[in-house]
């Protein structure tokens, strides 16, 4: 697996990822700038670009800030090829693990519904799939 994209699937960010949806563009940019500023480094980074490109070219941008913030983490970030650490799904399961139900199906059903599914959202898929069977089961 590419373990660039698969920081994509890291549980915190896709609960942010998908508290955004509905949001103003200036309430994204203020939720990526906080999150970026926590602990900035390669995989938030790529992260958030990954977000705002996705966002510039769906045409969801109001103003230039989203295109700006984009420009600057790529020149300070430029070559998203280094410093990516082995993905470690194991901590994902852990992750989803805290999750509420609810919350693990509104996450299945965002990654479902893009057009195209990576090697790396089909296995997020299936530890959603794998904690959600478990989480019922225990709660038997």
């Amino acid at each position: 697996m590419n373990n660039k994209r698969a920081c994509l699937y890291d549980v915190k960010w896709q609960v942010l990822r998908l508290s955004l949806k509905g949001k103003s563009t200036s309430e994204k940019l203020d939720a990526l700038e906080k999150y970026w500023s926590e602990a900035p480094g390669y995989e938030r980074a790529y992260r958030v670009v990954n977000y705002l490109d996705a966002l510039i070219n769906r045409g969801g941008v109001e103003d230039d800030e989203a295109e700006t913030f984009k420009f600057n983490l790529e020149a300070e970030y430029h070559d998203f090829t280094s410093d990516f650490y082995e993905w470690e799904w194991s901590l994902v399961i852990e992750d989803l693990m805290q999750l509420e139900p609810k919350v693990l199906r509104a996450l299945r059903r965002d990654i479902m519904s893009r057009q195209h599914q990576s090697q790396e959202a089909l296995m997020f898929v299936h530890l959603i799939e794998g904690v959600t069977n478990a989480t019922e089961q225990t709660a038997r």
